[in-house]
């Protein structure tokens, strides 16, 4: 770390923790709650009305007429005092008490505990919260039905808490206890659950990060959720309020429990009566639950309640609300993600984790992290020996053997509609892979193949620089809130005019999809490797890990042995940047285009307006590539779902299988002939021994045919991407054609009407927008070689790459036939030699 970078450490103010950041959500939820609720009073009066007289006050509109012409205007304020000095109290116990005990869950069942049951967890911690803050809330919100519910009660929030305190009693305030924990504990926990769903399914469906939307998209998914959340809980909890405002109305006659009440008024009610009013509720608490939200945290970041330093992303979240403790990615951050849900003291140079190591220093380092709980919790620390583990002296060697993956039938989110082959992605990719057996030749030819083997592209031979990239070490870092796996990259240059240099960087999702837009951006008509698809769902998962940090090694193995993409500046930064977020921020800062004025903007597009119709390809041989493409993902398609039926149909045979040896053992168990019932127990273990050789051989077809299939259709997608581009090249040319054609004209027009000087700066004109046609001519020769030369090397390697998977395709297929054969052999060998042991006795 520099010394600017330590000394900003140093003097960095620190982060609030204990009591003092509770506290500050506290005041968040209760300003939060105390304003919306508040602000509702009149529609809470209304509201209030119609549950008490329903007879009397027909609908909402017919409520506030009512109200206003009979008692006035202020009489829809009745009840404000007790309601919003209850309400800051119930939001202050709410939201720092959700807080509170949300860290108290995940502090007990552990990091990576939580993350998978976090909605438990949700339901849990405002559950108990809501408890505590409906104690707070019960005598103002008796108060408030008292004043609304009898207008000459009292002249206030003072005299009406004092007059029921001197003649009914401190229990009074609480005879609606019960009905108000009802009404408020399922409200506030369908609240907070539907609320993170929802926001969840928004950002799903979303392409663009979290990071770089709006400030005006941000808040329109923060009001979204809220109101659907404010709806969802309306609906749920409307018996409850009804109920609490009958049993508020009057007092209770003497003996009357509060139980026996309730069962009265619910018996009067009935189900259509309890939800009386559920229209005017549904507008109140649908506003306010979204403003709360939105309150809430902009409140937070204005008092600086935020906890422990993560992600500068965090920092500049404009839409966050804070209490999220939702997994919805580590790529597209969490965007209620609230960075204190861990607890933990982060260190000082956590912006600084992906620093660039020397092999000596890296070994020290590593030792030095492992001892930290923010990044190795015994929790949420993957078990990596299952990966491809690190070393600064070779790349890393692959422990695919070891890879032994659970089933978990989690489907991925994919709104391109392209196929994913990611192994967690589909059910028919997930499977129980059994240890693959070492001395199996195909697990070796596997491995050389697919992980350890460099890719053979024919440019690299007579490149001076060659790369050595390898991906490793996946961990998961970050807390519950903002938890994602970071991926250890080792690069290693190597070059004739110097010696081998070493680089050691940790990156994640986000920064290999930055990579992929980044080349496209810079190389216009080069096909460029992409990553794998996003996925929401399961992406803590061991083997999708695996799979995933398999996919992003062959995508940087391919992007540095590319002549063109190995001298980017972006791949570069991507493999050496210590710095990289701040590097990338700094990157995007830089103007790109020069501004133009409103009319020069809207004359540009009138004029690309004129040739933005249906693009006529002039050059037959790219009509044809583009057929030849669509056809390709097309078959490529068709053979992924080909593959996904072969691999469940194994599964389902294996499954069968394995039914069949359970019943077998379970009927030697009741065999009274000692010879049978062995006899049995042999061809039970062998029915279990091939279910477990055909698991192993469905997952081979992913390993050895998905996974390559999943590749090439995303790079059909990647190529498409650069056909659009050649397009867009053209009509960029085109339109610059069109203005330079109406500048010439102009001046052919005027010649005879213009001084001499007018005429001058015209061919000044005419001549500058010349050179941007040859410009822009140029741009789109040039996009149009490089995209033959690129379609000529994708076809080199699809070739290569689809040979080398069917030989081996086919080499596993000839080993698992040995090996079935052999385990029927040796079965019959065993059956005979009992047989003639039992002959001889």
């Amino acid at each position: 770390m520099g010394e600017s970078q330590r000394g900003a450490s140093i003097s960095e103010k620190p982060k609030p923790q204990g009591f003092d950041l509770y506290s500050r959500y506290a005041f968040a939820g209760a300003v939060c709650c105390a304003v919306t609720h508040g602000a509702l009073t009149p529609v809470d009066v209304v509201k209030t009305r119609i549950q008490l007289e329903p007879t009397v006050y027909k609908s909402m509109i017919d409520g506030f007429r009512q109200i206003v012409r009979n008692e006035g205007a202020g009489a829809l304020l009745t009840g404000f005092g007790p309601t919003a000095a209850g309400y800051f109290l119930q939001g202050g116990f709410k939201f720092g008490g959700y807080e509170f005990w949300k860290q108290r869950a995940i502090n007990f069942f552990g990091t990576e505990t939580a993350t998978k049951n976090r909605t438990s967890i949700y339901l849990g911690s405002s559950a108990i919260a809501e408890f505590f803050a409906d104690v707070a809330l019960c005598p103002l919100e008796a108060t408030r039905i008292r004043l609304v519910s009898q207008p000459t009660f009292a002249t206030g929030l003072a005299s009406g808490f004092l007059k029921i305190l001197k003649n009914e009693g401190v229990l009074a305030f609480y005879s609606g206890f019960g009905p108000i924990l009802f009404k408020q504990i399922p409200y506030t926990m369908a609240k907070f659950v539907v609320y993170e769903r929802t926001s969840e399914l928004i950002y799903s469906c979303i392409p663009t990060p979290k990071n770089s939307l709006s400030s005006g998209a941000g808040t329109s998914i923060n009001l979204a959720s809220g109101l659907v959340a404010g709806i969802a809980a309306a609906i749920i909890s409307q018996p409850a309020d009804t109920l609490l405002s009958k049993i508020n109305k009057v007092e209770a006659f003497p003996g009357e429990t509060t139980l026996s009440r309730l069962f009265k008024y619910a018996k009067e009610l009935g189900i259509r009566g309890s939800f009386t009013g559920l229209g005017a509720r549904i507008v109140m608490v649908g506003i306010l639950t979204s403003g709360q939200f939105a309150i809430y945290g902009d409140i937070k970041k204005a008092i600086g309640a935020t906890g422990d330093k993560m992600d500068n992303a965090h920092e500049n979240d404009k839409c966050g609300v804070g209490f999220s403790i939702s997994a919805f990615d580590d790529e597209h951050e969490n965007p209620f993600a609230d960075a204190v849900s861990l607890g933990r003291k982060l260190p000082d140079d956590f912006e600084n984790i992906e620093k660039l190591r020397s092999p000596a220093y890296s070994e020290k380092s590593d030792q030095d992290a492992s001892s930290k709980p923010w990044c190795t919790p015994s929790k949420s620390q993957l078990n990596v020996s299952s990966f491809r583990s690190y070393s600064t002296c070779r790349s890393p060697r692959s422990c695919l053997q070891n890879v032994e993956l659970d089933y978990d039938p989690l489907s991925h989110l994919d709104d391109t509609g392209s196929t994913n082959l990611d192994l967690s992605n589909d059910t028919t990719h997930i499977s129980s892979l059994t240890i693959l057996n070492e001395k199996s030749p195909l697990v070796s030819r596997i491995k050389d193949i697919y992980l350890d083997e460099p890719l053979h592209i024919s440019s690299e031979q007579c490149n001076k620089v060659v790369f050595t990239v390898s991906v490793g070490d996946p961990r998961i870092v970050g807390d519950i809130a903002s938890a994602h796996t970071v991926y250890k990259i080792f690069t290693c240059i190597t070059s004739n005019a110097s010696k081998p240099i070493e680089y050691v960087v940790n990156r994640r999702y986000k920064d290999f999809l930055w990579l992929y837009n980044s080349l496209h951006l810079n190389n216009p008509g080069v096909i460029v490797p992409s990553p794998p698809e996003k996925q929401a769902v399961g992406r803590f998962q061991e083997n999708f890990i695996e799979f995933r940090r398999h996919a992003f090694e062959r995508m940087l193995r391919k992007i540095v042995a590319h002549p063109i993409l190995q001298n980017d500046a972006c791949l570069k930064m991507f493999l050496e940047s210590d710095t990289f977020s701040t590097d990338i921020k700094v990157k995007e800062k830089v103007p790109v285009h020069e501004s133009k004025g409103f009319i020069s903007s809207i004359g540009e597009v009138f004029i690309r307006g004129a040739f933005s119709g249906k693009y006529v390809e002039q050059d037959n041989w790219f009509n044809e590539q583009k057929q030849t493409f669509d056809l390709l993902d097309l078959q490529f398609k068709g053979m992924s779902k080909a593959i996904d039926t072969v691999v469940r149909q194994k599964k389902d045979l294996a499954q069968t299988t394995g039914d069949f040896g359970l019943a077998l053992s379970n009927l030697s168990k009741i065999e009274l002939d000692e010879s049978l019932s062995l006899a049995l127990i042999s061809f039970s273990d062998l029915q279990i021994r091939i279910k477990e050789f055909y698991e192993r051989q469905a997952q081979q077809d992913i390993l050895i045919l998905g996974c390559m299939v999943d590749e090439y259709i995303r790079l059909i997608g990647s190529a498409k991407h650069a056909f659009s581009l050649r397009q867009k090249a053209y009509l960029n040319w085109q339109a610059a054609e069109s203005s330079l054609a109406k500048s010439r004209f102009e001046k052919t027009k005027g010649q005879g009407k213009f001084q001499q000087s007018c005429s001058s700066e015209s061919s000044i004109d005419i001549l500058d927008a010349e050179k941007r046609c040859d410009q822009l001519k140029c741009d789109f020769d040039n996009i149009s070689t490089i995209l033959k030369e690129e379609i000529e090397r994708f076809e080199l390697g699809k070739i290569e790459d689809f040979r080398g998977s069917v030989e081996t395709f086919l080499e596993s297929v000839i080993e698992a036939q040995k090996e079935l054969i052999e385990l029927w052999e040796t079965y019959l060998t065993e059956l005979e030699k009992k047989n003639e042991e039992g002959s001889n006795n």
